[in-house]
């Protein structure tokens, strides 16, 4: 009897294709947050999760369904879902409503949390860290969507127990592991449409594909992405993180949906780049240079081989491209073998330090002899975070060749670093200045150069905390003059005991391009055309001539970077030494006089000051001699054109004046 029970059971088991204990189930729990107790209601999430949620239950999904959900329901609700999902072949959580990020984690939020101080995440809020386990135990797909990018009431009034820990708007780039997928509305450090119909824009694209037969998840995604560019005219964009397996997943199995129309070749070499750009495999860039070297992409591609292939001759250690800013906790990291140090102050044995996260406090002299190019530490909580850059040497300049290049450009010369040094990982911040204003009762003055009502004209009233338009504390400070970056710099240096000081326009220029063999470079870090300049940096570009007054003239970048003006720093990617904003955002004080060109410039990237040379307006001869009557900026801003945005250009500013896109970043000499 059991025998025949057996036989059958089996006999069942392959009829339905499910094995006991491991169904071929799919699960899901779908959140949907539109009645916030404590902030203004939102419209669309309700709306979104009830849609989403029939649309599972269409493709064959077990879903738990929560509308409005408090801190317990959602923690009880995940609790439930934790061994559904271990048992399922596919998991996904979807949740709409706000989501923050604070100092680099992401949180969702439930209609009953206050959020009075950035602390109180922990209890009220639900971690997304939490759920990426809860999913990736599925054995086929874990996946989370979340439409949860939305501008955030909550942290404009939350307090923070930590000065520098930032409360950002939309979320904080994220890397699951395993064959988890998380899908956010909008890229990270911004915000989505929550729209003006029944669906949010994300959602609606979401739901317009998801039950489309034969679409693969990642063609989904990919759809989905189009979709929503298309809705918002390019002021969202969402994004995926995760990869998955070379096995094709899909939601609704079946034929391959047909394809209207073929994609142009420029859509499809980005659709190409999206999967590329981060590549270190010279292979595989080659070949996506065959397919589309004649599009935009290719010289982006031909760029990032080139950046390989002198990483692999140069003698300095390789520097790769660097993520996401991490967490608040620094790490100063030793390799496991470990080269000696030159002779001088730092000895000549071998040197290690922990692994284990740092403090921010002073580098001890040991510490200081082991950092490697690449690593980052900070020396006190107000600090800004430090990058080491390696020793090498550049040719600085621009050809005579280069598109809108200026005659104070040149002539092309050699500048060599014998040394590493340390630059700002990101620019000074509102909220690291607000520090060193709060300790030392540092006066800016109340007058601005800013732009407002289509005119640029110096305006009373207007500082670095009102250069004009809003801004946060993740911001780079502006209005901002030469002097109150060299009082900022002189700063860190007393609070520290260490040789912080305003960069060099040469060190500027060296660790902007990311350079370590002299040649011939592009106009920009990441290659020439300006249809790409919105992925790597904020300059005037259509977001800002469509939203700024007096802008619709602009000659701005043919792209949308999702800022008018400035945006938290490190929303862009990275160049190779693993620095931000470097292009664009905001323009940066360097501590040169200027000159009208570089003939009898140093080649050792000091600073060229008073007495070398008397050009344009560049020196003062004051009663205690010489001194510099205008000073170099660099980096371009988001009121910036694409020519001001290259690497090479250089503009002039007199030291007293503040201007409302004009801040700056420091150096730090390093012990020999």
């Amino acid at each position: 009897m059991h025998v025949a029970f057996a036989i059958a059971w089996a006999v069942l088991v392959l009829l339905l294709g499910v094995m006991p204990g491991h169904a071929q189930t799919r699960v899901a729990l779908v959140i949907g947050n539109s009645g916030y107790r404590n902030v203004p209601a939102l419209a669309n999430p309700a709306n979104d999760a009830a849609d989403v949620a029939a649309s599972l239950q269409r493709l064959g999904f077990t879903v738990r369904r929560i509308i409005n959900g408090t801190s317990e329901d959602m923690r009880l609700a995940l609790r439930d879902f934790a061994p559904q999902a271990r048992r399922s072949e596919m998991a996904v959580v979807f949740f709409a409503g706000h989501g923050i990020e604070i100092g680099g984690d992401n949180w969702l939020i439930p209609v009953d949390a206050e959020l009075k101080e950035d602390i109180a995440a922990e209890h009220e809020a639900v971690a997304l860290r939490s759920l990426v386990p809860i999913v990736g135990a599925a054995s086929k797909l874990g996946l989370i969507i979340l439409d949860a990018c939305r501008n955030n009431p909550f942290a404009a009034r939350m307090q923070r127990s930590i000065p520098v820990r930032a409360v950002e708007r939309g979320l904080a780039r994220v890397e699951p592991a395993g064959s988890v997928l998380v899908a956010f509305a909008a890229k990270e450090g911004t915000t989505a449409s929550d729209g003006t119909g029944r669906n949010s824009p994300f959602t609606a694209a979401l739901l317009r594909h998801i039950e489309t037969p034969g679409l693969e998840v990642n063609y989904l995604f990919r759809n989905v992405r189009e979709a929503v560019l298309n809705a918002t005219n390019s002021r969202q964009e969402p994004v995926v993180y995760g990869a998955l397996p070379s096995a094709e997943i899909y939601f609704k199995p079946g034929a391959k949906p047909a394809v209207a129309a073929p994609l142009l070749p420029v859509d499809q070499a980005r659709q190409a780049w999206t999967a590329t750009q981060n590549s270190t495999s010279v292979a595989v860039l080659e070949d996506f240079i065959r397919q589309f070297g004649s599009t935009p992409y290719g010289s982006m591609a031909r760029a990032r081989l080139d950046e390989l292939r002198q990483e692999a001759a140069t003698v300095a250690p390789p520097v790769s491209p660097a993520g996401p800013p991490p967490p608040a906790k620094l790490a100063v990291v030793a390799p496991p073998t470990v080269s000696p140090i030159p002779s001088g102050g730092c000895g000549g044995g071998l040197t290690a330090v922990s692994a284990s996260p740092r403090t921010a406090v002073p580098l001890s002299s040991t510490e200081e002899c082991a950092l490697r190019p690449g690593d980052a530490f900070k020396e006190c909580i107000q600090c800004p975070e430090m990058m080491v850059v390696p020793a090498g040497a550049f040719t600085m300049g621009s050809p005579e060749s280069e598109h809108d290049r200026d005659e104070d450009e040149g002539p092309l010369h050699q500048v060599t670093f014998v040394r590493p040094f340390a630059v700002g990982r990101f620019h000074v911040t509102v909220d690291q200045f607000a520090a060193f204003v709060a300790e030392t009762r540092y006066d800016t003055g109340s007058k601005c150069q800013t732009f407002e009502g289509g005119e640029n004209k110096e305006r009373s009233g207007r500082s670095w905390r009102t250069p004009g338009f809003t801004q946060r504390g993740s911001h780079p400070a502006v209005c901002l003059n030469w002097n109150d970056a060299k009082a900022y710099a002189d700063w860190l240096a007393g609070k520290t005991g260490k040789a912080y000081r305003v960069v060099t326009e040469a060190e500027w220029e060296y660790a902007a391009r990311a350079r370590t063999q002299p040649g011939s470079y592009p106009r920009y870090w990441f290659g020439n055309e300006e249809t790409d300049l919105c992925r790597y940096g904020n300059g005037a570009d259509q977001t800002a001539k469509s939203t700024i007054a007096g802008a619709k003239a602009w000659t701005a970048a043919p792209c949308s970077d999702g800022y008018a003006y400035t945006s938290p720093v490190g929303s862009f990617a990275a160049n190779p030494f693993g620095l931000y904003d470097m292009l664009g955002n905001a323009s940066e004080w360097t501590a040169d006089c200027y000159h009208d060109g570089y003939a009898g410039a140093p080649s050792d990237g000091s600073a060229w000051t008073p007495g070398a040379r008397v050009g344009r307006m560049m020196i003062v001869v004051g009663g205690s001699g010489p001194v510099c009557g205008l000073r170099p900026v660099r980096g371009g801003s988001w009121y910036n054109f694409p020519k001001n945005l290259r690497a090479a250009v250089r503009i002039w500013a007199d030291p007293d004046d503040r201007v409302h896109y004009v801040g700056f970043r420091v150096a730090r000499t390093l012990t020999p």
